[in-house]
């Protein structure tokens, strides 16, 4: 069965393809050996459909290794996400004036097929990789073929300047310590981070790091309660919220470290009949189209995917032409885009202590500060 609870066919070949994608053999054919003679549109479906696939391991009948010299590959975890088809877009633009043409691989978030992959593309001579960060399972692995010059590499979606790697990406930890001191300066002290899975990505791991340590910053501490790791997709952030809404005392605010799970969450929350963002604000991680059309709007972290893309393509082009190029490093701008499913914690969450002054403390399922009952001794 598949991920999707579908059956998988029982040979995925080139007639397979064909007909998935609602064209000849001898287009797949074309798409295969020479792609820049189809056109585009029909390029791109075809080769989207032998990536779900995974129609790579199916390549014997084309000899696709006289490509060595002008084919990259992309290996991604997912081509349903619009932050990753973004991404997509910026390398295909910066390859158009370029004789290079690109594969996709993608993983599911399993790091064994990523290994695989990386393998599969060193054996065939493609010309160069783009990968999304540099993971422990496959670091040695890519030091091997950068030390070797077997092909270019560049690592994306993290600035990793400890490695000797070209990189294009952006700071995960100053990312997500901005948008959680943002939520802390509106008077939230209980806040939920939703994330990936830590053994997935590095990034994960810093964006958790900076989010602990904008908690610090404010003087809060870190309760692993509040912090839930799943995989980013609607329905994992819809149960991950619904889950996080059953604790004692519930969060005021959520961040979710991709829209996706955002997008989720404000479903959760809303079937609960808990109001975004009086009850509870909601923030994501990407700023993706739809970010800007959901009820309410989701503030976010804009991430430069488009640019990402782009600069990865011309630095990967540039380790091709030239075997010599130096290592590339890009740190590119994140940016906090406020919208309407934030707001200040409405409800101080403290209550009277028995000095005069105050002291935090729960606020009840309907948004109001608990009182403690009274000392029997002081009555």
């Amino acid at each position: 069965m598949s991920e999707f609870g579908q059956e998988k066919p029982d040979k995925v070949d080139m007639t397979f393809i064909a007909l998935k994608a609602g064209v000849s053999r001898s287009t797949v054919a074309r798409v295969i050996s020479d792609p820049g003679k189809v056109k585009e549109s029909t390029r791109s479906r075809v080769q989207a459909v032998m990536a779900e696939h995974k129609y790579l391991y199916n390549l014997h009948a084309a000899d696709f290794t006289k490509r060595k010299t002008s084919m990259f590959a992309l290996i991604i975890p997912t081509v349903r996400s619009s932050i990753h088809a973004e991404f997509i877009e910026g390398i295909h633009d910066g390859l158009k004036s370029s004789p290079y043409d690109l594969a996709i691989g993608y993983t599911g978030y399993d790091l064994d097929e990523e290994a695989e992959y990386i393998k599969i593309f060193s054996e065939r001579k493609m010309a160069g990789i783009i990968i999304l960060g540099i993971k422990e399972q496959t670091k040695d692995l890519i030091y091997s073929i950068v030390a070797r010059k077997e092909m270019g590499v560049v690592s994306t979606w993290e600035y990793t300047p400890q490695y000797p790697i070209s990189c294009v990406g952006f700071d995960n930890f100053e990312a997500a310590r901005k948008m959680t001191r943002y939520l802390t300066s509106l008077g939230h002290r209980r806040i939920g981070l939703i994330t990936g899975p830590t053994s997935a990505s590095t990034r994960v791991m810093r964006r958790l790091e900076g989010y602990r340590t904008a908690l610090e910053d404010a003087g809060i501490p870190f309760d692993d309660r509040y912090v839930t790791h799943t995989f980013p997709s609607l329905v994992d952030g819809r149960g991950a919220a619904t889950r996080m809404m059953e604790l004692d005392p519930r969060p005021t605010a959520i961040f979710a470290a991709s829209d996706a799970l955002a997008i989720g969450v404000l479903k959760a929350l809303r079937d609960l009949r808990i109001c975004v963002p009086d009850d509870v604000s909601v923030c994501g991680f990407d700023n993706i189209d739809i970010a800007s059309y959901c009820a309410p709007t989701l503030s976010t972290v804009a991430v430069p995917a488009y640019e990402m893309g782009l600069k990865a393509a011309h630095s990967l082009i540039c380790q091709a032409d030239n075997p010599d190029c130096e290592v590339q490093k890009y740190c590119l701008d994140t940016e906090l885009i406020i919208r309407d499913s934030s707001a200040p914690l409405t409800v101080p969450d403290f209550r009277p202590s028995r000095d005069g002054g105050f002291e935090y403390g729960r606020v009840d399922t309907d948004g109001r500060p608990t009182v403690p009952d009274p000392d029997p001794e002081e009555e």
